[in-house]
Formats: structure tokens, C-alpha cells, sequence
């Protein structure tokens, strides 16, 4: 088996690393302890494309990557946002309509010199909805009932004077049924698939939110408290056309400075507005009586091609998401996009920290069980808007948000009519992840603060002089156990088609603490010939913690169909094998 040098290793971040090097002092050990508590404590560790710095706890995802064709950026290929994307017709709940979206097949840019549009035709498949095209990803989503895609970086965002939102985005619209909104939620109140009250599907706005919408060029501001709304817009006549000229390429840089009793929201002065700023809204608002939120950045999809002869299906281009104030929390993906029979299992890449919650959407009245069948509870329903009002609609598609046992990693689900929505129609359940603000290896909860410690100060004893110090007594020394290494590997998917791409997860234990080793990640056919090998130098096991990595293995489209092997190598400075499991899991390619 050869063993070629790779020089990334999973722990490294060029990004972040140059930024440490221009920070002095004492500086230097705050972001270097913070950035081992961000790596050590999460699960889904950031990925080379994001950057984290637990000093000014500045958050920031530029999307890198330039494939040669559109790669899927969904919750199967494992990426490191919630992703969850909704058609309320049942015909497209399997396949989404297809559509023309942006950028070519080789990835080449949405528009020519002419200024035609360049797209490529998508299948309908759910995972390529969203996608990746040079460093920056896109939506694409074309719905004749309803549809839409929400985005969730797994970072809060706490809400003080000078906190910011920033984004680009593409300008470009295409039709006034095809629009871009945020919503910025209380953890506690977040709804997987929020939706203003009027519109024909689902369950209504969050409890409490700030929600920003797109409408025809100008954005509209609103807070939602106790799920009553108040426009709080401050300029709804100015279009973003009046100060820059649309454009699928060009992504303009919006921005969003929120504190407990004011909002700012709009396009602050950059080249493309020729260095004017416009702003939608810049005013105070009722007092927010919360101060931590999750952010969800949406697509929505209302029959496109029904205003105008000429009115499409939009793509929106999204890039450098940066969030200030920002404190990670751990979302757990699953082996499957969605169930539709009773007692199917979904497994979880790990399994639930503890005061950790089960997050999906499903249609029907959901039980859950966590021990295999043994027994069974109702999942919890998260109240929208139309719920608190008592006017749920069975035949839309509700927000769950439910309590997950600690060390659960699989979850059975079973179906029951909701009211007259019974057997006679489908039921489903979708978009699954765990989510939990509790680390992962020590640390306190960041919605906890931490317990103070009272010290006892005992009076000194008197030592009485001329006292005969006692022999010790022999003592039998232990022998030491031996070095033990333990692993799990999943790969998600675990059955693919060849020229997609699967994600390799592998926990590994040791019984003793080590340093600087060597792990190996290999893939291999049936003839023992590596087709994929990951190489991690530098690693060091604390005595029965998990280390955890992680790596996407992109198939070649020539690849032999077949069952391959993952094995994992674990070796010392000088290439002694400390562990070797041969068969960590199977995958397998299909034609």
C-alpha cells in the first residue's frame, strides 16, 4: 500500500493560521486556546473554506472550492450548514421540477460577454438544489405549488450594540415569485421551515424573529414578537437598481447591524453601488427580549413563470457569509434525506450530547422512538404562528424541534393522521439533524454561565515536632495495560453512484494519551489497490476521548462499480503501526 505525503492535515486552517501570525502577546494564547476549544468541542469541525477566531468570536465562510462541474452543497454530501428544502406538492417531494440554473456544466460563468445567461439543466435531484460553482455556492429551485430552501450556519448570532451580519449576493432577478429573505430566530423558537402567514403552505412565522425580505428590488424589514408583526421599513420606495445594475455575477455585499433596540439593514458603500450606500431600514425598534439567534438565509419559489411570458426560475449566488458576535453549536448530521413508512431508522453521524434536540419537518402526527421500537413518544410539534392561533393545517408541513436523549444515535419514526389528514395521503418526515448548544468534551453550555466555585480555607494543623516519620509501606507496582485502539467509520451515503461524492467519518480512540501520530484514511477496491487515501500527521490521543476525522471522497465517473473497503492506519514518528483496522466499513459504487 503506498503511503504518499499529504500536506493538509485536518487541524490546519491556512486562513486562520496567517491571521494568528499578526497577533501579539497574550492574544496569541487566546486564540490559540479558543481555536482548540472551537476544533476540540464540535463534532463538524470548520471546514478550510471557513474561518473561526474565538478572540473577536468573528465567524466567516467564503464558500471555496472551483469545480469543474456543480457540486452538491446539501446535508447528505456533509457540509456544515443545516440545509432544508421543501416542495409542497407531492409530486415533487421525491424530485424537485428541473430547471435551468446558473453557471455551465464545466462551471463557467452565468453570463457571456453578450450578456446572455449561461445555465446547465439540473435533474430535479434534492442534493443539487444547492451547489458550488468558483468559490461561492448557489440556490436554484423551481416549485409550481410552493417550494423553498433555507441555509443555517451552525453559529449563533448574539445580538449586542454593533453586531453584524454581512453577505454578497447576486442581484440578478429573474421573476417577482422567485425572492430571497432572512430570518434571524431566538435557538429556542427556530422553526426549520418559517413562512409569513399569508402565503399557501406551511405553518406561519416563528414566535419571536426579525425577518428581511426581498420584494421586486427593496427589502422589507419586520419584527415578530409573540408572533405578532410590525413593519419596521424604513425606505420602501428605493430599488437596489437605482444605485447598481442586477447581475448574476457580480455579488453585491448586504449588510446587518442589529442591537437589542435598533436595526440597520441595507447596502453599504462598495464599487458596485459606485460607492453609495442604501438602506432599507435604520431605525429603533422595540426591545428584543432576546439576545442569542440562529440565522437562516432563504430561496422561495412560488410558480415562477406565472406573472410573465418571459419570468423564470431564479438562481441566487451566495459567498463570504461573516458573522460577528458569533458562538458555535454542534448540528449532527443523518444517513437519509427523508422517510416515508413507518419504523424507518435514521442514523446520525454520532451520537446526541447531552440537552440536545431532534430538528426536522414532516407532514402527518410523528412518534419517535430512540430504543429501536421498544417504546415510543410523541415528537414535538414547534408552534408557528398558525398554531398558536389554532389554526394549524394538517395538510402542510410543520416545524419539529424535540428533546433527544443523550448517547441516542438512531431514531425510528412512526405515522398517524393529523385530523382529517389521514393514511389516505403520504406522510413524510425530512431534513433530519441534532442540534445542541452543550460541548461536546468539556466546557460549559454558552447559554449557561458557568457555576462559581466556593473555596473552602481550612485552618493550618499543628505538626507536632520530634515525631518519627513512619517507613513507608511497600507498595506493588501496576503492571501498565496495554496500548488499545478502538474506531468507528461511517460513510454517508454508503451506496452511491460513481462520480458522486460520500463523506468519510471515522472515531478513533486510544486507552493512553499519544503524540504526534500518524493516521491513515485509505480506500481500496477489491484488489487491494488504494483509489483514496487521506493522510493526517501530528495528531495526538488524550486517553479515551474520540478524535474524530473527517473526508469527502470524490468518486471518478471511472471508477469500477463495486463494494470498496475504508481500513484506518494509526503509526508512530517512525512508522510503527499502533492500530490497523482493515474493514472500518464498506462503500459501495454503482454504474
Amino acid at each position: 500500500m503506498q503511503r504518499k505525503p499529504h500536506k493538509k492535515s485536518r487541524k490546519v486552517n491556512k486562513k486562520s493560521s496567517r491571521k494568528l501570525i499578526h497577533v501579539l502577546g497574550i492574544s496569541v494564547l487566546v486564540v490559540l486556546v479558543g481555536a482548540v476549544f472551537a476544533y476540540i468541542n464540535f463534532s463538524n469541525p470548520t471546514p478550510s473554506s471557513a474561518t473561526y477566531d474565538p478572540a473577536t468570536k468573528t465567524y466567516l465562510e467564503t464558500f471555496d472550492g472551483n469545480p469543474d462541474k456543480p457540486i452538491p452543497f446539501t446535508n447528505l454530501e456533509q457540509s456544515d450548514w443545516d440545509i432544508a428544502i421543501h416542495s409542497r406538492d407531492t409530486g415533487q417531494r421525491e424530485k424537485l421540477n428541473t430547471m435551468q440554473a446558473h453557471h455551465g456544466h464545466d462551471c463557467s460563468a452565468p453570463i457571456d460577454e453578450s450578456g446572455n445567461l449561461v445555465t446547465h439543466a439540473t435533474t430535479g435531484e434534492y442534493e443539487g438544489a444547492v451547489f458550488k460553482c468558483k468559490d461561492h455556492i448557489m440556490t436554484s429551485i423551481n416549485e409550481s405549488g410552493y417550494g423553498v430552501i433555507y441555509l443555517t450556519p451552525h453559529y449563533t448570532f448574539g445580538i449586542q450594540e454593533g453586531s453584524t451580519i454581512k453577505f454578497n449576493m447576486s442581484t440578478f432577478r429573474s421573476s417577482p415569485r422567485d425572492w430571497v429573505d432572512l430570518w434571524i430566530t431566538p435557538y429556542e423558537d427556530n422553526l426549520q421551515l418559517p413562512l409569513d402567514s399569508w402565503l399557501p403552505d406551511l405553518q406561519g412565522t416563528p414566535k419571536n424573529a426579525i425577518h428581511i425580505k426581498e420584494d421586486n428590488g427593496i427589502y422589507k424589514i419586520f419584527v415578530i414578537s409573540n408572533y405578532q408583526e410590525t413593519e419596521v421599513t424604513t425606505n420602501n420606495w428605493t430599488k437596489y437598481d437605482d444605485i447598481l445594475t442586477p447581475s448574476p455575477k457580480d455579488r453585491a455585499l448586504f449588510e446587518l447591524t442589529l442591537s437589542n433596540n435598533h436595526i440597520k439593514f441595507g447596502l453599504p458603500e462598495q464599487p458596485l453601488t459606485q460607492n453609495r450606500a442604501l438602506y432599507w431600514a435604520d431605525t429603533d425598534i422595540p426591545s428584543l427580549n432576546w439576545d442569542q439567534a440562529i440565522i437562516q438565509f432563504g430561496h422561495h419559489s412560488y410558480t415562477p413563470e406565472k406573472d410573465c411570458d418571459t419570468c423564470k426560475a431564479n438562481t441566487w449566488h451566495w459567498d463570504n457569509v461573516s458573522i460577528s458576535n458569533a458562538t458555535p453549536f454542534e448540528m449532527i448530521k443523518s444517513d437519509k434525506r427523508r422517510v416515508t413508512q413507518s419504523n424507518e431508522l435514521v442514523t446520525f453521524t454520532s451520537p446526541a450530547p447531552k440537552n440536545s434536540m431532534l430538528r426536522f419537518s414532516a407532514i402527518g402526527t410523528v412518534d419517535l422512538s430512540f430504543d429501536n421500537g421498544e417504546t415510543w413518544e410523541k415528537a414535538v410539534r414547534q408552534n408557528g404562528s398558525a398554531d398558536a392561533s389554532g389554526s394549524h393545517k394538517p395538510e402542510h408541513f410543520s416545524s419539529y424541534f424535540t428533546p433527544i436523549p443523550e448517547g441516542v444515535q438512531n431514531v425510528m419514526f412512526k405515522f398517524s393522521g393529523d385530523g382529517w389528514y389521514n393514511g389516505a395521503w403520504p406522510y413524510e418526515a425530512k431534513d433530519f439533524a441534532i442540534w445542541t448548544m452543550t460541548p461536546r468534551v468539556g466546557g460549559p453550555s454558552i447559554t449557561d454561565a458557568p457555576t462559581p466555585t466556593t473555596e473552602v480555607t481550612l485552618a493550618p494543623t499543628a505538626i507536632p515536632t520530634n515525631t518519627p516519620t513512619p517507613s513507608p509501606k511497600p507498595t506493588n507496582t501496576p503492571t501498565p495495560a496495554p496500548l488499545k485502539f478502538s474506531s468507528k467509520t461511517t460513510a454517508l451515503p454508503n451506496v452511491l453512484k460513481r462520480g458522486l461524492s460520500t463523506l468519510i467519518t471515522s472515531q478513533i480512540k486510544s486507552n493512553k494519551d499519544i503524540e504526534n501520530a500518524t493516521v491513515i484514511i485509505n480506500v481500496y477496491d477489491s484488489s487491494y489497490k488504494t483509489v483514496f487515501e487521506k493522510k493526517y500527521t501530528g495528531q495526538n490521543f488524550s486517553e479515551n476521548q474520540n478524535e474524530t476525522f473527517t473526508q469527502t471522497w470524490s468518486t471518478s465517473t471511472k471508477l469500477k462499480a463495486g463494494v470498496y473497503k475504508v481500513s484506518i492506519g494509526v503509526y508512530d514518528t517512525s512508522w510503527k503501526t499502533y492500530y490497523w483496522n482493515d474493514t472500518a466499513t464498506k462503500i459501495t459504487i454503482q454504474k
